[in-house]
């Protein structure tokens, strides 16, 4: 089934459901479950509204695979795991190893929730002619800026190279230069983007 991605904030969905619900239908919430609604008054079951199942008894699904196949998230959003970043044509034209993010600066609640993967917004992502952390910053250019991703399971290695974290752990018990206690901004390095575009590596702490 191939369904236009709306997003996986679910409260995003139901704001842009109520302005058209004189003619697309109506979602109500009961006892922390929420149901939809067609215009006629029944009420949807074993199908996909959107990007969102209804099982058959009518309540949404979410944390789970579909009966057809799909996984839908926490908030009840499908996962589109087949998902391609906007620069993969850039790692994939250049090389992997030539684009980097030497200080992604992002808070704890900006990390986008995919399912497998994560997204942060409003990032640069740098390229360098020559492969390397460069210190001349001549070498360094900006193409693209906007969202980058990292799966879950990417390994966090703190800064001294030696000790290595899941990204859970990361986020949890940041390194001392990794993490601005008075903002709240984690400071971390990715490198080595795969096929895909997703970044593979990730050092806490950044590179100025």
């Amino acid at each position: 089934m191939k369904k236009a991605i709306l997003g996986t904030v679910f409260a995003a969905m139901v704001s842009i459901v109520s302005i058209t619900s004189a003619f697309a239908g109506q979602w109500k919430e009961d006892n922390g479950s929420w149901y939809y609604y067609h215009s006629d008054g029944s009420m949807a079951t074993n199908e996909w509204v959107g990007n969102y199942y209804l099982g058959s008894d009518g309540a949404m699904l979410s944390n789970t695979t579909t009966p057809d196949g799909f996984k839908v998230d926490a908030n009840g959003a499908w996962i589109n795991e087949n998902f391609v970043p906007e620069y993969k044509s850039l790692i994939n034209t250049y090389g992997s190893s030539r684009f980097k993010l030497f200080s992604a600066t992002f808070k704890k609640e900006d990390l986008i929730d995919h399912g497998t993967y994560y997204e942060i917004k409003n990032q640069d992502l740098l390229y360098s002619p020559s492969g390397e952390f460069a210190t001349d910053e001549g070498d360094i250019t900006i193409p693209y800026h906007g969202s980058i991703y990292f799966k879950k399971n990417v390994p966090v290695t703190e800064y001294d190279g030696v000790h290595v974290k899941t990204v859970t752990e990361a986020l949890d018990n940041p390194a001392d230069n990794a993490y601005f206690s008075y903002s709240g901004e984690y400071i971390w390095c990715l490198d080595n983007a795969d096929s895909d575009g997703f970044f593979t590596f990730i050092y806490e702490g950044g590179i100025g």
